[in-house]
């Protein structure tokens, strides 16, 4: 069964990959230019996590959450959000 503090591990994991992806994109792709690989981590990112919106927005509907909140969070953390709101684990 997961937990608050599991669910957060979870939200961290979710950063770090984008961390260190956006990191290997700049050491292996684009090592000349920073900006570019900080923005193709940006674009796989929400290329990634795009598609979850929808379900996001159905578990979402009701909490009295903003749609910001809701588009941020689904596009930095995706499912590692989204299903511990589903489930009641958290609540933001």
């Amino acid at each position: 069964m997961m937990n608050r503090t599991t669910a957060h591990i979870l939200m961290s994991g979710a950063l770090a990959s984008i961390i260190i992806g956006t990191y290997l994109i700049y050491y292996y792709l684009l090592p000349d230019s920073p900006l570019k690989a900080i923005l193709w981590g940006i674009v796989l990112t929400v290329i990634m996590h795009l598609p979850q919106l929808p379900k996001s927005l159905k578990v979402a509907e009701g909490k009295n959450l903003s749609m910001a909140r809701i588009v941020i969070k689904t596009t930095i953390f995706g499912a590692s959000w989204w299903k511990p709101l589903d489930i009641g684990v958290i609540d933001k």
